[in-house]
């Protein structure tokens, strides 16, 4: 993924959310700041591209670890309500969402097994910079499997999708796709779960609902 796939990607989470937050009244955001802190937020764990960083960090590892950043989320969006932090971390969080999508993937945990384990170390490092050349990794995949190094989100996707060998346009329409789902997250799925959870009859219904396909599994199965 460009630079441009991730900050359109990113403003698009910043309005989306950040409307939905203001509508529900869930945080006491300023939507404009949420917006273009996600936006900068969208870009930077590309910092690793930069000098000096590119001489410390090896490219999409340790800036782009999944279970680094969600912890550090996860401590943030219960400790402060300010809009140009929460707006950051919803940005770099949508990078990562969307790297994923890149046949490389993104890590998780690397970050608390890099100093234990030697041998994973260089086959992450090794693995990353093949990538990022576009040459074949030829080292032991079983290695990199050992802690959980991901190969992306692409394999939910139709192969023809694969953003790393097909070019800009199905990065182009993979940006577009999650854009789209994020939008239809926030303006329907929410608030009717919002509706649902309000409103004791849906609920009510939602039991009975679930009652009645647990009965016909349990007849289909042949239990009484």
């Amino acid at each position: 993924m460009l630079k441009k796939e991730h900050i359109v990607f990113g403003a698009t989470c910043g309005a989306a959310i950040g409307t939905l937050l203001l509508r529900k009244e869930i945080i006491p955001i300023d939507r404009f700041e949420f917006t273009c802190m996600a936006m900068v937020g969208s870009i930077l764990p590309d910092i690793d591209e930069k000098a000096p960083f590119k001489y410390i960090f090896s490219h999409r590892v340790e800036t782009h670890d999944v279970l680094t950043w969600g912890l550090i989320a996860a401590f943030v969006c219960t400790h402060t309500t300010s809009s140009l932090i929460l707006g950051l971390m919803l940005g770099i969080l949508s990078h990562l969402w969307l790297d994923g999508f890149n046949k490389m993937g993104v890590p998780y945990g690397v970050l608390f097994f890099l100093k234990k384990d030697k041998e994973y170390s260089e086959a992450v490092i090794a693995y990353s910079k093949a990538m990022a050349s576009k040459e074949a990794y030829t080292g032991d995949r079983n290695i990199l499997k050992r802690k959980k190094f991901t190969e992306g989100w692409i394999h939910l996707l139709p192969k023809k999708l694969s953003v790393a060998s097909n070019g800009r346009g199905p990065a182009v329409f993979v940006t577009l796709l999650n854009c789209v789902m994020v939008i239809a997250i926030c303006e329907r799925l929410v608030p009717g779960l919002f509706l649902l959870y309000n409103t004791g009859i849906d609920k009510q219904w939602l039991m009975d609902s679930w009652r009645d396909i647990l009965e016909l599994i349990d007849y289909m199965k042949g239990g009484k």
